[in-house]
């Protein structure tokens, strides 16, 4: 695996996680705070600081997404025949190298919906919590609004978790698949 693509699969994961904690932190301190991101003169220090953030943040939501869904997966796996056997024993015996791009391009894309599921989630309890806590500010429209970010953000949510799902079928069939082959 590549350690750029690593890298930005963990930036990914902290971006978005950066969205709920900043929502959360906006859910006790208020909106206010959006004053003082105007920071024109200190772009790059800012910049350093939030990937020196995002990054490590990202690497924690992969962890947590991982194990809130590790049994999932091995499920996923298991109800495969053949599909939950060792990926690192089936490269080696293949030496392809295109094979060991496809694989790690399945992993990335299931570690990236995983992660984007979960954060997905936390985006939508967070941005309903908010509302309701600055229900004042979004006056009449208070139900209308919670109703649209359980709508989109449970659609984004569910979406991330169908396409990880997916995945992870992709991922056995192609293992089991691959199994055969060395029969």
């Amino acid at each position: 695996m590549k350690t750029t693509q690593l890298l930005i699969e963990h930036l990914i994961s902290g971006v978005q996680g950066l969205v709920w904690l900043v929502l959360l932190v906006m859910i006790f301190v208020g909106t206010d705070i959006l004053v003082y991101v105007a920071l024109k003169d200190y772009e790059a220090i800012v910049l350093t600081l939030l990937v020196s953030i995002v990054y490590p943040w990202g690497i924690i939501i992969d962890n947590v997404a991982d194990h809130l869904l590790k049994a999932r997966a091995k499920a996923i796996r298991a109800s495969i025949p053949g599909g939950s056997q060792s990926t690192r024993y089936l490269l080696t015996q293949l030496k392809d190298e295109s094979m060991n791009e496809y694989v790690n391009y399945l992993r990335t894309r299931i570690r990236v919906s995983r992660s984007s599921a979960f954060n997905f989630g936390m985006i939508t309890l967070f941005a309903i919590l908010l509302t309701i806590v600055q229900a004042e500010r979004v006056n009449n429209a208070l139900f209308g609004w919670i109703a649209l970010e359980f709508l989109v953000g449970g659609l984004m949510t569910f979406l991330a978790f169908l396409s990880w799902k997916w995945l992870m079928r992709t991922f056995g069939n192609f293992v089991a698949a691959r199994y055969k082959e060395l029969e």
